[in-house]
C-alpha cells in the first residue's frame, strides 16, 4: 500500500473510509492499518475522531457482529469469543453487551 506519510488528511480518510466499509473493524485493526501506512501519530486520532463521527467505526456494533458472526458460522463458545474480542482491546462492558 501506499506511504501517506506526507499525504493530507483528506486522502487518508478516503482510504480508511473504503477500508472500513469492505469490512466491519476494530480500532485495533484501524490503528494496524494507519501504521502499514506509515500515517503520522499526530494524524491519527482525528482519523479516529472522523471515522466515528461518520459511523465507518463503532467498537460496540463491531462486538455484537463479530460475537453473532463467531457463534454461528464458526461455532465458537463464549468463553473463545471474549477471548478474541479482548484481544483486539474491546472494553469489558462491551463484549457483555455482545454475549447476551
Amino acid at each position: 500500500m501506499d506511504d501517506l506519510s506526507n499525504s493530507n488528511l483528506p486522502r487518508i480518510l478516503e482510504k480508511i473510509s473504503r477500508y472500513c466499509a469492505y469490512q466491519e473493524r476494530c480500532r485495533q485493526d484501524v490503528a494496524e492499518k494507519l501504521g502499514e501506512w506509515k500515517v503520522p501519530d499526530s494524524l491519527t486520532g482525528e482519523v479516529f475522531r472522523e471515522l466515528e463521527s461518520r459511523k465507518f467505526l463503532d467498537e460496540a456494533r463491531f462486538a455484537k457482529l463479530f460475537a453473532v458472526s463467531k457463534f454461528n458460522h464458526n461455532k465458537w463458545g463464549r468463553v473463545r469469543i471474549r477471548y478474541e474480542l479482548r484481544g483486539r482491546h474491546i472494553p469489558e462492558s462491551l463484549i457483555r453487551e455482545a454475549l447476551q
